[in-house]
């Protein structure tokens, strides 16, 4: 059971937390590896992408809350 919160910076951008649409873990905003067992094959998002900064690697529009 998850009993951590997301953080976010001022933009909107996870900084550490779970990124439910994209199933993958981010810590500092570098995307973490799925931890899965090589032999099972994954190619998740947390593998293929495992230390890339999620700001770049996947952007995602800001919606502006006026």
């Amino acid at each position: 059971m998850r009993t951590s919160d997301n953080y976010l910076d001022a933009a909107g951008a996870l900084i550490s937390g779970f990124d439910y649409d994209l199933q993958l873990w981010v810590k500092n905003y570098i995307i973490q590896d799925c931890g899965h067992r090589p032999e099972h094959g994954c190619n998740c998002l947390g593998r293929t992408h495992a230390g890339q900064d999620i700001r770049t690697s996947f952007k995602k529009e800001i919606k502006n809350h006026d």
